[in-house]
């Protein structure tokens, strides 16, 4: 997501909400592979989660990019 958000600051666009949710929903349905699952999550000494195929990690409260 941020490569390409910056790639498409690079050429001019204007970061916004709206160009973060449409980029996001682009990477999703065009380039995830929705069949294999790339991500696992390990906390805290706890079993793996695995097949996770989408993650939001976050250390900006309490703003978001989609507003409050």
């Amino acid at each position: 997501m941020v490569r390409a958000i910056e790639g498409l600051r690079a050429d001019g666009q204007e970061a916004s909400a709206g160009l973060y949710v449409w980029t996001a929903i682009r990477h999703f349905y065009g380039v995830t592979n929705r069949r294999q699952p790339a991500l696992a999550l390990e906390l805290n000494g706890r079993p793996a989660a695995r097949r996770l195929f989408f993650a939001i990690v976050s250390n900006a409260a309490p703003w978001t990019y989609l507003g409050s």
